[in-house]
């Protein structure tokens, strides 16, 4: 999952210098359905960037692997410890709360509050941090995800703070990509790669 290397990442130093480690808030989020995830990171997008692209912040890539222990019957001084299946930890996407109809929020009224329908409509969500050339610098390709909780921030009548929207996601697993330089190739790449 990890076995791309970031150019200069070794050393520390790139091609323009010492290596500088990206800044956290500038960032794409895409959601596409499952079966046109090709099209999606070819730049055929099915939801409105200027609404259902733009979050405040993106926060659960997340994965851990707690290892199990396996006991050797004559040896006392150690045991074997071996990895375990790799856990995901919920995906969730903050934003200000949108009023207007949304393509993110008819997919999360279908799966959470319509009538269940099997299988479950999941989308694949592509996630890039940018620098500050909006380049593509690493990203995360979210695979098979689906709603699981949609909160909505304390109304409070003393402040006049904007209201914000969050989303919880579950999903089967998430791939990294680090080197990147361009969204349409590296979209390709990591299409060939996934196989979607």
């Amino acid at each position: 999952m990890f076995g791309v290397k970031l150019p200069g990442i070794g050393g520390l130093t790139g091609g323009n210098g010492p290596y500088q480690p990206p800044v956290a808030f500038h960032f794409d989020v895409r959601l596409v359905d499952a079966a046109e995830a090709v099209d999606a990171v070819l730049g055929k997008f099915g939801l409105t960037a200027a609404v259902d692209g733009k979050f405040t912040e993106v926060s659960g890539l997340s994965v851990t692997s707690a290892p199990f222990e396996i006991k050797e019957g004559g040896v006392n001084n150690m045991v074997h410890v071996r990895p375990n299946t790799a856990k995901y930890s919920p995906l969730i996407l903050k934003r200000g709360l949108v009023t207007i109809s949304s393509a993110l929020g008819l997919w999360c009224n279908e799966v959470m509050f319509g009538k269940p329908t099997y299988p479950i409509l999941r989308k694949n969500i592509l996630i890039t941090l940018l620098n500050n050339h909006n380049k593509p610098v690493i990203a995360w390709s979210v695979i098979g995800a689906f709603p699981t909780k949609w909160e909505v921030s304390a109304l409070n009548s003393s402040d006049n703070n904007v209201v914000f929207e969050s989303i919880e996601l579950a999903y089967d697993r998430f791939e990294q990509f680090a080197g990147l330089s361009n969204p349409i190739s590296a979209g390709a790449g990591i299409a060939a790669k996934l196989k979607f």
